[in-house]
């Protein structure tokens, strides 16, 4: 199915640009912020990192250009990538040769930016020559032996290698993120208004009072913030009445002058209007980006904040639809206009180069009911217009979710892209109410969780919230391979936990076999909770935000920044589990094999295993051909459910540095192709080496009873206690282009919210459309796929992924 047609011709330019502008690391931000942090040595950490904050809003480049009615770019001009030395400078530093020639997710870097990164910002990073200024030097300073020996595959080197088996993606440039867009204190109270706030609070301060004292700092900080960020605006607005005092053509003088107007009140002040709210937006993110890279926070449910100022604008006759409408298509192409540079060590674990702007739209509202509205419909429109690889898109559906809403989400599946991700409301919502209750934080409401959004992949959020996830991921086909194997990895011959499994060779019953995984399994989540705390000890101390946690509710008055715990709600982490279904397949293939049916004994799996299954074909069919996860099996789905049981049950038991309880999660991004890498060959059948499962769904080639099948073994699934997961669906291209097929898709969302499983993506993608972009990627530059919480270009991703994403099912719609 065809995109929709933008009708403003400017916010059309503004598409054709993104299409015709190459991708480039753009280091203004480095600079500046390099300089204002080197300019504050000895002072306090979080007035340091407010001054660099404010070194960028005072000296960055400000642009507007010709397309721009909404301006200013999260990189500082149209399609660029930061970098960000003070997380991960040696890794940006060891990948300059390889970014300029890589093909895939390229980005173009300047001979005069090269040289001023090598010669003169790198040096002040690695300082006498072992980055101590950097977040990867001291993590790994100060993070205990027991817990390099699991994350790293070479503690010795640095940066050290992940060992891929269970570990923070400490090594890749980004900042926790993953919270809710504080757009309540934000549009509302603006800059002044919380400078004001934090003036009050120094001017009656109890020199008595301990933890009073200890705030001063951070309250002088957001003073510092608060200054820059209202600069930042005006000298849009400065620029904007420059370029319209030189302006001939009558429109666009009156667009400079609309722009210079919006940009002199916010972020300062509060929003008057859709055109405010919509920029102060940007700004947020903008500034936000300046911070600490903005990673994973999008916009969240735009049709609920934004509303007020629609409807006032078009009450008051200041706003056609038809111009409401070419805002939004504006908004929707600005998250594009960014990316995220991986580094190539870590670019199979990110592939597609997505920042994570999650933009979610329906579900139910504060009083519990049903609040899709106008808006709703618009934004979904405003995506199908321009139909780039961000922002991700989320729908939250329910039992009462209106016909005309769900068959709206098929006409955005008929694009190909695996667009929206479909959350489910009646899953979601009772789950984030049973999150048991974090050291400091007060009881969930209802008014909370109704307004929950994903941020990031598919990671739900609620408000007043920060630090969903620490983006740690746990290999489930590493710990099946470390049960069965005495704790040792066979890639990197070494135990790699601390307790002893036993010898599997030696098992005699199913009994054993499961004591051995739960044994693995919790020294797995011992390093977990261990990093976790590692990485957020690192935060509170040398990376506090202030722009960010001054709109945070309760950050202020509790003088505390988000990474010291100031948010209301402190739940999160460490992430994700890979490679469920491996796991749950190779559980029901030792019990049916090696117990029930008695075919072979478990040292003559444990031989396979070693093997890599040569000379063991037979075996590896016998377990091949064992009952799996996706087809509607119950005998393979009891084992899938255990699994998840496993997982999250034991990771709400534990906590973050915060006092927060951990969430669990299901979200692989394209981490299942590395994490693969390092496994070994499993009981499933599967040989070591070779891709574990995506998300929470089954193993490839593993649906083979249909949509039916897989939506059955799903609904077996206890998702109450891990609904942050990602479902991969995938149905025959053009099953949605007709009115009738998206009748037919309507009923497929009622089935998946009937069955209570939390979360689908839906693609809807030829095999030969895709085949045909691999061979000519020059005539594909638009095609959008799913790669699994979030979409990319296809033809800039890895032909590994590629492959991946061709791999999966074509289910016919009804089948």
């Amino acid at each position: 199915m065809a995109k929709g047609k933008i009708q403003n011709e400017r916010v059309q330019k503004r598409l054709d640009r993104w299409f015709d502008t190459p991708w480039r690391i753009n280091i203004e931000r480095t600079k500046t912020y390099t300089e204002g942090f080197a300019s504050s040595e000895g002072e306090h950490m979080v007035i340091r990192r407010a001054k660099a904050f404010a070194n960028c809003c005072y000296k960055m480049p400000v642009i507007i250009r010709p397309e721009d009615y909404l301006v200013g770019y999260r990189d500082c001009d149209v399609k660029s990538a930061g970098v960000f030395p003070e997380f991960s400078g040696p890794e940006f530093l060891d990948d300059i040769e390889t970014c300029k020639a890589r093909q895939y997710e390229h980005f173009d870097l300047s001979p005069e930016d090269e040289k001023i990164l090598v010669d003169d910002i790198f040096p002040y990073w690695k300082g006498n020559g072992d980055w101590a200024r950097t977040m990867i030097r001291q993590l790994v300073d100060n993070m205990p032996e027991k817990l390099k020996n699991t994350n790293f595959a070479d503690a010795t080197c640095f940066p050290p290698m992940p060992a891929n088996i269970c570990g923070h993606d400490h090594r890749r440039d980004t900042d926790t993120g993953h919270y809710d867009f504080p757009w309540r204190r934000y549009l509302y109270l603006g800059a002044e208004g919380v400078k004001k706030e934090a003036e009050e609070k120094l001017a009656t301060i109890d020199p008595c009072d301990l933890k009073q004292v200890q705030s001063m700092p951070f309250w002088k900080a957001v003073i510092i913030a608060m200054d820059a960020a209202i600069c930042y605006g005006n000298r849009f607005a400065d620029e904007a009445l420059r370029q319209a005092e030189a302006c001939e053509d009558p429109v666009r003088k009156k667009e400079l002058l609309e722009i210079a107007d919006t940009c002199r009140q916010v972020p300062a002040k509060p929003a008057r209007n859709m055109h405010d709210a919509l920029q102060a937006y940007m700004f947020f993110k903008i500034l936000s980006r300046m911070e600490s890279i903005d990673h994973a926070n999008g916009p969240g449910l735009v049709d609920r904040w934004l509303l007020p100022f629609y409807e006032k604008d078009v009450r008051e006759g200041r706003l056609t639809k038809d111009e409401a409408m070419a805002l939004l298509e504006e908004f929707s192409i600005w998250f594009a206009e960014s990316a995220h540079y991986y580094t190539t060590n870590v670019l199979s674990w990110y592939s597609g180069a997505g920042s994570f702007h999650n933009m979610t739209v329906g579900g139910i509202g504060t009083n519990g009911f049903d609040m899709t509205n106008d808006l709703t419909y618009m934004m979904l429109d405003a995506y199908i217009h321009t139909n780039l690889f961000q922002p991700s898109l989320s729908v939250r559906v329910h039992s009462q979710t209106p016909q005309a809403l769900l068959e709206k989400i098929g006409e955005v599946v008929a694009l190909g892209g695996g667009q929206p991700s479909i959350c489910n409301d009646d899953v979601i919502i009772p789950g984030l109410l049973a999150l048991p209750r974090g050291d400091h934080d007060p009881d969930l409401t209802y008014e909370a969780v109704r307004n929950y959004y994903p941020v990031g992949c598919v990671e739900h959020a609620t408000p007043f919230h920060y630090g969903t996830v620490m983006h740690s991921y746990i290999n489930y086909g590493a710990i099946i391979e470390l049960a069965l194997n005495q704790g040792v990895s066979h890639l990197y011959k070494r135990k790699m936990i601390e307790s002893d499994p036993g010898d599997a060779r030696a098992f005699k019953s199913m009994d054993e076999v499961v004591a051995a995984v739960e044994t693995v399994f919790k020294d797995i989540m011992d390093v977990d909770e261990g990093l976790v705390m590692c990485q957020e000890t690192i935060e509170r101390e040398f990376y506090p935000t202030t722009w960010q946690s001054a709109f945070m509710e309760d950050c202020v008055a509790r003088g505390l920044a988000k990474e010291q715990g100031g948010a209301r709600y402190n739940f999160g982490g460490p992430g994700t589990c890979v490679g469920f279904a491996d796991a749950g397949d190779s559980l029901a293939a030792i019990e049916k094999v090696i117990f029930i049916d008695k075919k072979y004994t478990m040292r003559e799996l444990c031989d396979a295993l070693d093997a890599n299954f040569e000379g063991h074909e037979e075996l590896r069919k016998a377990l091949s051909d064992a009952p799996k996860f996706g087809s509607d099996n119950d005998f393979a789905d009891k084992w899938c459910n255990y699994v998840h049981d496993l997982y999250s049950n034991s990771i709400i038991q534990r906590k973050n540095a915060r006092g927060g309880r951990l969430q669990p999660g299901g979200v692989s991004m394209s981490v299942f192709v590395p994490h693969g890498a390092v496994c070994g060959a499993l009981p499933s059948g599967r040989k070591a080496g070779e891709a574990l499962a995506n998300g929470v769904g089954a193993a490839i080639g593993a649906e083979s009873n249909g949509l039916v099948g897989a939506f059955n073994s799903m609904g077996k699934i206890n998702f109450s206690g891990d609904y942050d997961t990602i479902w991969n669906v995938r149905i025959d291209g053009g099953s949605c282009d007709t009115a009738e097929g998206r009748r037919d898709f309507s009923g497929l969302v009622r089935t998946f919210v009937d069955k209570k499983i939390a979360q689908m993506q839906v693609s809807c993608l030829s095999t030969d459309t895709m085949r045909e972009a691999q061979k000519r990627p020059e005539n594909y530059r638009d095609l959008i796929v799913r790669v699994v919480g979030y979409s990319a270009n296809f033809v800039t991703l890895p032909p590994t992924v590629q492959d991946l994403v061709l791999q999966r099912e074509e289910h016919p719609l009804q089948s």
